[in-house]
């Protein structure tokens, strides 16, 4: 009898971890949720870049979550992957594209330094130049073209959160991206001189300049935003200063004029930024020059009339403040050439 129970405790037992072990060999791994990431690299468009993705609360930009290159054209596609599980990739996410020793750029103005538009710009000349975008992720492919202006913007969103704790990047809706897009759109204008009420400057589809028929011929802001992501290309830099460094000195003299003006509207922008404000009326004039010999040479390739708003030679510091604080407030709009207090061209 003692030896009958052991023999069948013993099938027992050997039946039963014999099931166990079936049961983990038959598991069923989850499948990990991915998020594609794709668009254009474009200031004149940027070749064998750098490409990373970072969380839009992560301003210090210290968590890489996807990175790559850009292809020749400067089109680019890198993947998120969740590693925890098969829920969808959702949020607000950073894309930044860098210059690297192996980065060259098609050249979309006149002229870029000693290069002719259409010709190669070597990635020395390239050297400290960043482009951003921001978008939000439902779980499906993102878009996220990148550009001088959506560079302005994502710079303007970022120094708008960083001036107010009631803004967290980590958990805003779709909707609220949306209206930050849209109001950091009308404080790049208002920086520009030129009204942007009326759009969304991670919409508009700016193109590479290079190719005369890319521009558009119906769409007045698209035609005038290439042009102006053109122009800077053109930007005179100082003897031991590279073109993407005289960029990069641009985009950051305009974010530290409007984080002076969200951090007090009233800002003395003379007093308080002398260099940023020297920079932006500097290179405000070179924008306007460029974009009205680039506008001319492609009205004769292409043999029309590009639609372009009256882009000023001046800003007028004294009144950016009045103006950013009104969209801010929600109170109005740039107000275009006219409300910047430009000289014209």
């Amino acid at each position: 009898m003692k030896n009958l129970l052991r023999t069948t405790l013993a099938a027992a037992i050997g039946l039963s971890l014999t099931a166990c072990g079936s049961s983990e060999n038959n598991i069923i791994p989850f499948t990990k949720a991915t998020l594609d990431v794709q668009g254009d690299a474009i200031k004149g468009a940027l070749g064998n870049a750098l490409v990373e993705v970072f969380a839009a609360s992560d301003t210090d930009f210290s968590d890489v979550l996807a990175s790559g290159q850009t292809n020749a054209d400067g089109t680019y596609s890198v993947t998120l992957n969740n590693t925890e599980s098969a829920a969808p990739i959702t949020g607000t996410y950073i894309t930044r594209v860098t210059a690297d020793a192996d980065t060259t750029m098609i050249c979309d103005a006149p002229m870029c330094g000693d290069v002719e538009r259409g010709g190669v710009v070597p990635a020395a000349d390239l050297a400290g130049l960043t482009l951003s975008t921001m978008s939000y992720s439902d779980g499906t492919t993102v878009d996220a073209d990148v550009n001088l202006l959506t560079t302005m913007a994502t710079d303007t969103i970022l120094a708008s959160v960083a001036e107010n704790d009631a803004i967290t990047l980590a958990d805003i809706t779709l909707e609220q991206v949306v209206e930050l897009q849209k109001s950091a759109t009308q404080v790049v204008g208002a920086t520009l001189g030129i009204n942007l009420t009326d759009a969304n400057i991670y919409d508009v589809e700016i193109v590479d300049a290079s190719v005369s028929a890319n521009v558009s011929l119906t769409d007045e802001i698209a035609a005038t935003l290439t042009l102006i992501n053109a122009s800077v290309a053109s930007l005179d830099s100082a003897d031991d200063q590279s073109l993407g460094q005289a960029i990069a000195a641009y985009t950051a003299a305009i974010k530290t004029i409007t984080s002076a003006i969200f951090a007090d509207e009233d800002a003395d922008l003379g007093a308080v930024a002398p260099a940023a404000v020297a920079i932006l009326n500097s290179v405000q004039m070179q924008i306007d020059t460029v974009v009205d010999t680039l506008a001319a040479e492609i009205n004769q390739d292409v043999d029309g009339d590009l639609p372009v708003l009256e882009i000023p030679n001046e800003i007028d510091a004294d009144k950016l403040g009045d103006l950013i604080g009104d969209i801010i407030h929600g109170t109005g709009a740039t107000g275009g050439t006219g409300a910047t207090g430009a000289t014209g061209n």
